[in-house]
Formats: C-alpha cells, sequence, structure tokens
C-alpha cells in the first residue's frame, strides 16, 4: 500500500499494525543494516565485494537517518526502506560477478563504479526523489563513496577535507571486521558524519518548538458549544473568557488594518509592460482579501454587539478564530501549515505595506520583498518577459543570476532589488557562500537580473535554491554562485544551503 493519510480510522482501529521503522542512530542503523546481509553472501568472491557491500550500507544508514532532519537533510519524508538496499544489493552482485567473471579478487580500478553510481542515483533511491537538490544531495553521497578512493586505508566518508579525520572507515573486507568496527562507534555520533551541519540537531529543536506550539494552540479545545449568541450576553449571560478575548483581539485586528489600498491604473506607457500588470493584479488581490476579512471581522463585532445574529458563515469564523486557526475564506496564499490565525494576521500586515508602497511607486518599487507577494514564481516570470522585450532575447535563452554583494552591482535598468531573504548553513560573502555552523539571521539583500545563458560566467559554481518558507515546499528559484578555494559542491547540497524568503 502507497503511504497516505486517506485511510479510514475505523479500518487502522480493526487491523493488525506493523511498524518496520528504521532504528534510531547511526550505529543501530548500520549494525542492523550490515547485520541483514548473510555472511555466505558478503563473504562470497571476489573478496572486495564486501567492501561494496559496507559502502552500500553506509549510503543507506545516511539515506534513512538524513529522513529524521527533514526538511534540512532532505526537503520531504520519502518513503525509502528495506526494499531499496535489497534491490542495490542484488545491483552490485549482478555488476561485481560480470566484471569479476568467477576470480577471487578484483582491483578496485575495475569496478563498474560508474554503472553503480547511475543505478543507485537514478532508479534504485533516486527513483523516490522528485526535489532537483534533493537529487543533488543524494548524487554527491553516492559520488564520494563509490570510487575507486574508497578502498584507500583511512578512506573517510565526510565530504569536508578539514573534517575527515573524525571518521575513517576500517581497512579490511571481512564482514566480521566490519562488525566490530561498527559497534566501537559512539552512541551519539556528529551530524557532520551525515554531511549535516553539527548545530543541525538545535534547528531541528527550533522548528518542532513552533510546530508543537501551533497544534497546541489549535488543539485547546472544541469551542463549538462555547460560542453564545448575542441574546444571551444581553440576557446577562457572561461570554466565556477565551470568547472575551476574542472579542478584543477582533477590535484590536480591525483597528490595526487599513480600509483599503491605492491601486491607480496603468499608463500608456506601462500598459504593456508585464512587470506592471502583474503588480496591479497582486495590489487587486490584496485589496480583495483585504476587504473579506475586514467584512469578517466586522460580523463577528456585530454578533458580540448583538447587533446581528449569528449565521453558520460567522459561527465557523469564530471557532476558528478561538483556536487560532486560519478561516478558509481567508486562506488564499501559500502559508506553512502549521501557522496560527494571529501570526499570519501579522506577516498579512506587513503585506499590506508592501503592497501600498507598491502602488505608490506607480508599479516600479525600489525593493520588493518575494516572501510578501501572493504570486512570487509570476513576478519571477513577468520580469523574465519585461527582460525579454527590452533586450529582444527569446525568454527561453535567457537565465537567472543574483548578485549578492548588490552595494557594488551597477544598476543598468535590468536589475530588480530582492529584501527579506535569509540564508540557512551559509554566510553571504562578496559574491558566494561561507558555511557556517551556527544559523544566520541577517536579511540578505540581493539583485535579480537575467542574462543570455552564453554570457554567463564560467567558473566552478554551486547552485543555491531560494525556497519561500523554511519548510522547502515551495521552489521559487535557484541561481549558481562561485565556490570558495578548497570547497566542493557536496558540502553545500549536503549541509542543505538554501535562501527562505519570508521568516513563516
Amino acid at each position: 500500500m502507497e503511504v497516505t493519510a486517506n485511510i479510514s480510522v475505523n479500518l487502522l482501529r480493526l487491523s493488525r499494525i506493523f511498524v518496520f521503522q528504521s532504528p534510531f542512530g547511526v550505529k543501530a542503523n548500520l549494525l542492523r543494516v550490515v547485520a541483514s546481509v548473510p555472511p555466505t553472501r558478503m563473504d562470497a568472491p571476489p573478496s572486495e565485494r564486501s567492501r561494496v557491500y559496507f559502502l552500500l550500507a553506509w549510503l543507506h544508514m545516511s539515506v534513512l537517518e538524513r529522513l529524521r532532519y527533514c526538511p534540512i537533510g532532505w526537503s520531504k519524508p520519502y518513503d525509502f526502506n528495506e526494499s531499496d538496499f535489497r534491490c542495490a544489493l542484488d545491483t552490485v552482485d549482478t555488476w561485481i560477478d560480470r566484471h569479476a567473471k568467477g576470480s577471487s579478487h578484483l582491483s578496485p580500478e575495475s569496478i563498474p563504479w560508474a554503472a553503480l553510481r547511475r543505478l543507485l542515483c537514478e532508479s534504485v533511491y533516486g527513483g523516490r526523489v522528485d526535489n532537483e537538490f534533493d537529487r543533488y544531495t543524494l548524487e554527491s553521497l553516492i559520488d564520494q563513496l563509490f570510487n575507486p578512493q574508497s578502498f584507500d586505508v583511512s578512506y573517510s566518508p565526510v565530504s569536508e577535507p578539514n573534517l575527515r579525520r573524525l571518521l575513517t572507515f576500517p581497512d579490511t573486507t571481512r564482514r566480521e571486521t566490519f562488525l566490530e568496527w561498527i559497534e566501537s562507534l559512539p552512541e551519539q555520533p556528529d551530524p557532520r558524519w551525515l554531511g549535516l551541519p553539527s548545530t543541525v540537531d538545535k534547528t531541528l529543536l527550533l522548528l518542532q518548538e513552533e510546530t508543537f506550539v501551533s497544534k497546541l494552540s489549535k488543539l485547546q479545545g472544541d469551542m463549538v458549544d462555547s460560542v453564545r449568541l448575542a441574546d444571551e450576553e444581553t440576557a446577562g449571560v457572561p461570554l466565556p473568557t477565551r470568547m472575551s478575548v476574542l472579542r478584543s483581539t477582533v477590535q484590536q485586528w480591525l483597528s490595526a488594518l487599513p480600509t483599503s489600498l491605492r491601486i491607480p491604473e496603468l499608463h500608456e506607457t506601462n500598459q504593456s509592460d508585464p512587470l506592471s500588470r502583474y503588480f496591479q493584479r497582486e495590489v487587486r488581490y490584496g485589496q480583495n482579501l483585504l476587504n473579506a476579512i475586514r467584512n469578517d471581522l466586522l460580523a463577528v463585532e456585530e454578533v458580540y454587539s448583538g447587533t446581528k445574529k449569528q449565521e453558520n458563515h460567522v459561527r465557523f469564523l469564530m471557532v476558528s478564530l478561538v483556536r487560532g486557526i486560519i478561516p478558509d475564506t481567508w486562506n488564499r496564499h501559500v502559508v506553512p501549515s502549521t501557522i496560527t490565525v494571529s501570526k499570519w494576521l501579522s506577516d498579512f500586515s506587513e503585506r499590506l505595506v508592501q503592497w501600498d508602497n507598491i502602488a505608490l511607486d506607480k508599479w516600479e518599487p525600489r525593493k520588493l520583498w518575494l516572501g510578501g507577494l501572493c504570486s512570487p514564481s509570476a513576478f519571477i516570470t513577468a520580469f523574465r518577459q519585461r527582460i525579454s522585450r527590452e533586450t529582444r532575447i527569446p525568454v527561453d535563452e535567457l537565465q537567472l543570476q543574483i548578485e549578492l554583494n548588490s552595494s557594488n552591482c551597477v544598476d543598468t535598468g535590468k536589475t530588480f532589488p530582492i529584501g527579506g531573504l535569509f540564508c540557512y548553513g551559509a554566510k553571504a560573502h562578496e559574491n558566494t557562500f561561507l558555511l557556517v555552523e551556527e544559523p544566520d539571521n541577517e536579511e540578505i539583500e540581493v539583485k535579480m537580473s537575467w542574462t543570455r545563458t552564453s554570457d554567463r560566467r564560467q567558473e566552478a559554481t554551486c547552485k543555491i535554491p531560494a525556497y519561500l518558507y523554511s519548510t522547502r515546499e515551495q521552489l521559487l528559484f535557484s541561481f549558481e554562485v562561485d565556490l570558495p578555494p578548497h570547497v566542493s559542491s557536496a558540502s553545500y547540497y549536503q549541509r542543505g544551503v538554501a535562501l527562505f524568503c519570508s521568516k513563516l
């Protein structure tokens, strides 16, 4: 059965449930994977087979352990399981037997590494991966393990050169020696063994704390029975404490929200401009959503004051607000699923300021916050179309370019300043990113432009993703940055270096 949440609760209640969950931790996971391979199979000739099996076991352990660190280890919880490892074992056996031809030894250079890497990345494990940067991460994990250097003495699976002394594989091809080495590993491993930053546990605890608080506020109890009619209040029945708090909160929200936004009309000079038309649609969306929110809040206030009877829409609206859930009529643009209504309204107020400034600047804002747009992908497309029209370069020949050092970037009229960005796993320095252990909460400002593909630089680069939120569910764009000296792109991919367009 496919992993799905659409299973009847009654069916689960009447069923026998078996949990096949991988053990917790690098040591326990690796021990289980290696022990699952029969000794006769692992020690079969050629003798190098057991070493490749151990490399495969380390890869499988890394893939499973990184699931614990979602959305940093992987952007989503992929369904990797033991069947992937069994399929990978069969793949290794097929290609080693084909090249060994019955001999007792096979030199590391004669092992078909390229075929193994391609099959593991494209079919065995990569068949489940649907995120571009998760695929880069998987490729880097496979490339650093499945190569002739993995048979060297004191070989380390850690991608960063200055950290390889932390962990080295045993120089052996015997199954018993591999198991003894695994038993000697510490119970609390270093996340850097998996390519992750050392502070990833702290970051995940903060994310789990936010999720827990959000879910707790939504589980304060079913308030449907607590919602009192307005005539009950007039009859002397006091409102519940939560409802009284909601009334004062609604009044504060109404006083904080503006009544309208400025929406100037397009002129003949910008009427055909894709970007100006996009900004007008964006501000109109904000105005329509603002009207809906104010009408709902006014209806709630009228119910409390006794001038309006309670209807089903208002009743469910009040229940949602008390429990901290975003009403369905408000939830029109993409936001994290765990966000509460108070935090959503605070974010909406910041969006209103930007929408008002866009209209004030006559559809040519001086700086843009991508996370504050209802459809940031549409902005990127409209900006690309504008550059294509101005430069007469076909759209499919344009490639996105991000200048990190925006202060030194010359404004030619074909760049757009983007603010409100935050980076995880690295810190912006000149025109590249330097890897850091502690999260960097400093806001980044960049300049976005579109250039012809043939005009791009040819230095060693690394692709950096830009997500809408830290949940890494909505990928907006990606761009290339120069690599610092002696640092490979694998370190960036395995650490989950990324830009976020909003703090939500």
